[in-house]
């Protein structure tokens, strides 16, 4: 009998302890800190923080993180590298995932783009930002020569008819007071007997940061049309006003802001609001002088 005894005394010792080994993990999350990342195409190594989260003291760890790329516009092995596929995290805290970013010295339009997925190995564990996207921005924009001369062309927003202005009119030069700041001197378009100044104020200007990414903040002033002062705003795919800045990028000897519109909005003195002009396929083509 004493046995008998010993031996179930055994088993359900043996039983609870494999009950106790089965580490519930579900309070563990792993993520990105970023749905979405820009980096420069000549950075080099781009290295991108992932989280590990939800510990607790009784837990035991070891968690093993697979790390997959899937490319889009950017090629893998062409315009990218992935250094880590597997990411082992002993605690909570954060690990480095890297990933080489190659500058093949190409002149390309655009950005390439690509995305990097977490998918945790050990069971259990949760993922709430499973996916980054990377863009990288070319840095052709520093091999090309931004000062120079511009003509300038875009489309009416609401009647599609066509404006320009003169063969090379429109003039960027670098602001010597604000590195990275370029200004755009006479922009005015004409259509047909028409002519539309898009500023009676200050020139407008548009930003280039050490990415060679280039940007032009909205709500730059235009001046008073005679009905008030006025300023730019930028109109989003659904019709909607947006403070947002508007992107520019490089094309061959082209630079093309990206944005459903760009609108001159006018407030007179009392508070009412009058559109000047409203744009849309905008495009500055350099000219050769």
């Amino acid at each position: 009998m004493k046995q008998i005894i010993y031996s179930l005394w055994i088993l359900l010792f043996l039983v609870g302890c494999g009950e106790s080994d089965k580490v519930d993990y579900t309070t563990l999350t792993v993520d990105f800190l970023k749905s979405r990342i820009d980096v420069g195409e000549n950075s080099g190594i781009l290295e991108i923080p992932v989280v590990l989260s939800g510990c607790r003291s009784d837990i035991p760890l070891s968690i093993s993180v697979q790390v997959t790329a899937e490319d889009h516009s950017g090629i893998l092995g062409v315009d990218y590298e992935l250094l880590d596929s597997k990411l082992i995290f002993q605690g909570c805290g954060t690990a480095t995932l890297r990933v080489r970013i190659i500058d093949n010295d190409q002149i390309e339009e655009g950005y390439k783009s690509f995305t990097i997925h977490l998918n945790p190995e050990t069971a259990g564990v949760q993922t709430k930002i499973p996916v980054t996207k990377v863009d990288i921005i070319s840095d052709d924009v520093q091999k090309f020569t931004i000062v120079g001369n511009y003509t300038l062309t875009a489309q009416n927003f609401i009647e599609d008819s066509r404006l320009s202005s003169t063969l090379g009119a429109v003039q960027i030069v670098a602001d010597e007071n604000s590195p990275g700041r370029y200004v755009m001197h006479n922009l005015v378009l004409t259509d047909g007997d028409k002519v539309l100044p898009l500023t009676r104020a200050n020139s407008l200007y548009f930003t280039v940061d050490a990415a060679g990414k280039m940007m032009m903040p909205v709500e730059q002033a235009i001046g008073d049309y005679g009905k008030g002062n006025g300023f730019t705003i930028r109109l989003t795919d659904k019709g909607y006003t947006s403070v947002n800045p508007i992107e520019i990028r490089l094309s061959g000897n082209r630079l093309i802001f990206v944005t459903d519109g760009l609108v001159g909005i006018v407030i007179d003195d009392k508070d009412q609001l009058s559109v000047y002009y409203a744009l849309k396929n905008i495009i500055l083509e350099k000219v050769n002088t």
